[in-house]
């Protein structure tokens, strides 16, 4: 809209207009229908595009339907009319061109699912960021959400930041002071994501949790018979008991979706073995053997922890595991061995010694160190009990050792037992 410059012989003066001067006899400024029928359109379309009547005995009808258009905000909303992460909307009058701190709004009508992109009315589609410049991940805009974007040319080649979406997640920075909101990523990596181990539906700790102090466990457990794992028993002592067989299944760590660093405690105070044994494609593993689907036995007495260390192993430590320690490896036989710390005491019978004559024996394992004494039993001929010869040892080093049979009757089996380090 504009004065009817190009109207012939209108009568402006410095474009605009101007009254008749009757002293000088000057002529004052037309006023052609076309112009005036104009002006007077202009005012009666923003009155209708209001939602008034226009009326022309109501003077103020041209500012409350300015003030009713800002209250609603109509011309800078409309409806999403792409697809999921493709959102366009078409806004009258139409948006020809982008200028930094644009701000328009839409209702989405399906929700990301990862990067988006936003297109007005035709316009190359620019990408959606969040609050951290960073493109959205999923879950940000929901469908039926309002979402409002503002443009920011200085964001790559130019984005829409996404200042608000009804129903969905809100992108933040990452926080570097003390009162910065804090990023979950940041929290997952500083605190680890264990979560599933206290509530299955990803809240942070109770109250009750936090206020624990020390290695304070979630719950204690007796059972009897057997007991299948679930997550609850997480964080939690178990202990069998009483003259039964007790057996214990790990928690499915696949099905159950345990985390990385979750540990079972588990203690026999029964009279038999407690079995062990890890769910699915689960595993066992201890210090000194490899890991294995198979089960593993709590004797009475001990006690085990379990820790998820990830791709389904449970690696087991405790005083359970001793037996199967290298400190404390045994072999159990007529010839044997059993280590106890840096300690080991082996065993043996030295056969078929000839009246007389002597027999070297080699041990089943060598000492690593010395071997401090080698002490022979009660000697006996084959097929007998009775003793039959006195038996001498010479120190043979820390592999053998020699047997002498002082006396008169041949073949005398004669048991011995050596200590060393």
């Amino acid at each position: 809209m504009d004065y009817p410059k190009s109207v012939p012989s209108v009568g402006l003066v410095n474009g605009k207009f101007v009254d008749e001067n009757p002293v000088t006899g000057t002529p004052g400024s037309l006023i052609p229908a076309s112009w005036g029928n104009s002006v007077t359109d202009e005012i009666v379309n923003v009155v209708t595009a209001s939602g008034l009547v226009p009326d022309e005995a109501d003077p103020g009808q041209l500012l409350l339907s300015i003030q009713r258009m800002n209250q609603s905000d109509s011309v800078k909303y409309a409806l999403d009319t792409g697809q999921a992460g493709a959102y366009s909307a078409n806004y009258a009058p139409a948006i020809k061109a982008l200028l930094d701190g644009v701000v328009l709004r839409f209702k989405a009508q399906n929700g990301n699912i990862g990067a988006s992109t936003f297109s007005p009315n035709g316009l190359a589609a620019a990408p959606i960021v969040g609050a951290a410049h960073s493109a959205l991940q999923g879950g940000e805009i929901v469908a039926n959400g309002d979402v409002w974007v503002q443009w920011n040319s200085s964001i790559g080649t130019g984005s829409w930041v996404l200042v608000d979406s009804t129903g969905g997640a809100f992108q933040v920075a990452n926080a570097s002071k003390s009162q910065h909101a804090v990023a979950f990523g940041q929290l997952a990596a500083a605190i680890g994501t264990t979560a599933p181990q206290f509530d299955s539906s990803q809240k942070f700790a109770t109250t009750g949790f936090l206020a624990r102090s020390g290695k304070q466990l979630s719950g204690v457990l007796p059972f009897t018979g057997a007991l299948t794992g679930v997550a609850s028993h997480v964080g939690g002592f178990l202990y069998g008991w009483s003259s039964t067989a007790n057996s214990y299944s790990l928690p499915n760590t696949v099905s159950l979706a345990i985390p990385v660093g979750a540990v079972v405690t588990l203690a026999n105070f029964g009279s038999n073995a407690m079995t062990i044994v890890p769910q699915g494609t689960d595993k066992t593993q201890t210090p000194s053997l490899p890991a294995t689907t198979g089960s593993f036995m709590l004797v009475p007495g001990t006690s085990a922890e379990f820790t998820h260390v990830g791709s389904g192993t449970w690696f087991i430590t405790g005083n359970a595991v001793n037996s199967s320690s290298a400190d404390f490896a045994a072999s159990i036989g007529i010839n044997g061995y059993q280590k106890l710390g840096s300690w080991i005491i082996q065993w043996g019978t030295a056969t078929a010694i000839a009246a007389g004559g002597s027999l070297t024996v080699t041990y089943p394992l060598a000492f690593p160190n010395v071997s401090l004494m080698t002490l022979p039993g009660n000697s006996a001929s084959v097929g007998s009990t009775a003793n039959t010869c006195t038996v001498g040892v010479r120190y043979g080093g820390v592999s053998q050792c020699t047997f002498y049979a002082n006396g008169t009757v041949g073949s005398p089996n004669v048991p011995w037992i050596a200590i060393g380090y």
